[in-house]
């Protein structure tokens, strides 16, 4: 099921706080879009949102894996956002001065070809 922002509008959303980037992303999506979005309350803890949305108080928007996690917990659904699109850049991290043990460096080569094969990646060229 899919459900455009637009429709979001009239909703009470409990966001993460104004610093968080999955609401910077939100934020970004709504005023490109001439809306502001209906925060009825800012919520970081995971279980307390989950809590919040299964008790029917109002809804989220939540990474993916985020929202498959409070659907599992208790009863809620989810809806992929749509016109627009919502993606937020993701970065692997590695220490400057530390080398990786040998089970992080294979991680990590199997992460850089997995990202290197993925449809309009970055690194496909290098």
């Amino acid at each position: 099921e899919v459900v455009p922002l637009k429709a979001l509008a009239e909703m009470d959303l409990y966001l993460p706080r104004p610093y968080n980037v999955v609401r910077r992303l939100v934020d970004e999506a709504f005023m490109a879009a001439g809306m502001v979005p209906r925060v009825l309350a800012e919520i970081e803890s995971a279980s307390t949102l989950g809590a919040v949305i299964a008790d029917g108080l109002g809804m989220s928007i939540l990474p993916a894996s985020m929202a498959r996690e409070v659907v599992q917990a208790g009863s809620a659904w989810q809806s992929r956002i749509v016109e627009p699109v919502i993606e937020a850049p993701l970065a692997l991290c590695q220490s400057d001065h530390l080398p990786l043990s040998e089970p992080a460096q294979a991680v990590k080569e199997i992460l850089l070809e997995l990202v290197a094969a993925m449809p309009g990646s970055l690194m496909a060229s290098s």
